[in-house]
């Protein structure tokens, strides 16, 4: 145990661990921009209205939360995001799985939604110029937090070869 935690301090293990960092901050930078270049987008798209049973919530993170519904009419599965410069999420949304949901989209972007009446989904914007931007606003937002995170870590890697090497 002793002789892992000395060579795992040895300077040139430490320029690998700043090395190791910014590959890794390259790699999820490559995913992010995968996941927004492969946002649908609601430009030109009716709005749509869909009634079912609120399954579930798939995923929340900063860029949303995707939740799916299950329709009344053919029983057929959607799935649908909540992007908050687009939509605003009112408390309580959570507590609404297995109940009856209504969901304005524009495709899988959700407008509004309402479960058993009360309204949950607020839309954030009142023209599609403006929802863009917000979306854009949000994902270069968290853009910039997860690039500052990665390189505080790279720079406290950096930090701690530098102090390494100057010991004797």
């Amino acid at each position: 145990m002793f002789k892992l935690k000395g060579c795992l301090f040895e300077s040139k293990n430490l320029l690998g661990a700043t090395a190791f960092c910014f590959f890794i901050f390259l790699f999820f930078f490559g995913f992010y921009i995968y996941a927004v270049v492969d946002k649908s987008s609601s430009a030109g798209e009716e709005l749509l209205s869909t009634e079912g049973k609120f399954l579930a919530i798939a995923a929340g993170s900063q860029r949303g939360i995707v939740f799916i519904v299950k329709k009344h009419d053919n029983g057929k599965l959607m799935k649908f995001n909540i992007i908050p410069g687009y939509t605003k999420v009112q408390s309580g949304f959570t507590s609404g799985v297995g109940r009856s949901i209504i969901v304005q989209h524009h495709g899988r972007q959700v407008v509004s939604c309402r479960i058993d009446g009360v309204e949950f989904c607020i839309s954030n914007c009142f023209s599609e110029y403006e929802c863009s931007m917000n979306v854009y606003r949000v994902n270069v937002s968290a853009l910039e937090k997860m690039a500052c995170a990665m390189f505080v870590l790279l720079i406290i890697c950096l930090a701690a070869y530098l102090i390494k090497i100057k010991q004797p």
